[in-house]
């Protein structure tokens, strides 16, 4: 039901939800790049002031879930250090 949800809402009609976002969100990449963020989560995620971010990615997704392990991992080890909270961060991957 989930993927059925976010297939139609991102990919079914002239104004989808993924043309909208592929538009506002990416910028055109350099040479061998697709694309580019205009403003990275790597950047904008640790300033976050919540208690959990979900990430869902994907069987085959274009963009690499292992970056945002690699940040959770990060995140938590500087917000330890500063004797912080760090927010929960889950990597979700759905069959494609």
């Amino acid at each position: 039901l989930l993927q059925a949800y976010l297939y139609q809402n991102w990919s079914g009609g002239r104004n989808s939800g993924g043309g909208y976002a592929h538009s506002t969100l990416l910028v055109p990449g350099g040479l061998g790049e697709l694309a580019y963020a205009r403003q990275p989560l790597v950047d904008r995620i640790p300033r976050l002031r919540v208690g959990r971010i979900s990430a869902i990615y994907g069987e085959f997704d274009w963009m690499d879930h292992r970056n945002m392990k690699a940040l959770k991992t990060s995140l938590l080890k500087r917000k330890a250090e500063a004797g912080l909270e760090a927010p929960l961060i889950e990597v979700i991957r759905v069959a494609s």
